[in-house]
């Protein structure tokens, strides 16, 4: 049988606070069971399983995008957008 977790159990292994736990189970985005009307939220470990796998990133490296600065100065010659107080 697999082993059901209480929403502030799958928090401290996510490392998040129980409501944003209850957020994603509110968003679909992790499975959830309910012990009877009312009771407790449960969550399978196989449903925390599949959710760690659907978040997991691809460990392939992507080049990060540069921005160059703005090589044209502002009106006072300096290349802030900042104005000197006179």
């Amino acid at each position: 049988m697999t082993k059901v977790r209480t929403v502030d159990e799958v928090g401290a292994i996510l490392h998040r606070h129980p409501q944003t736990v209850r957020k994603l189970i509110r968003d679909g985005r992790l499975r959830a069971l309910q012990d009877g009307p009312g009771g407790r939220v449960l969550v399978r470990d196989d449903d925390l399983d599949a959710y760690l796998d659907s978040i997991r990133l691809d460990p392939t490296p992507r080049p990060i995008a540069t921005v160059a600065p703005d090589p044209s100065p502002g009106r006072d010659g300096r290349r802030s957008g900042r104005r000197r107080a006179s």
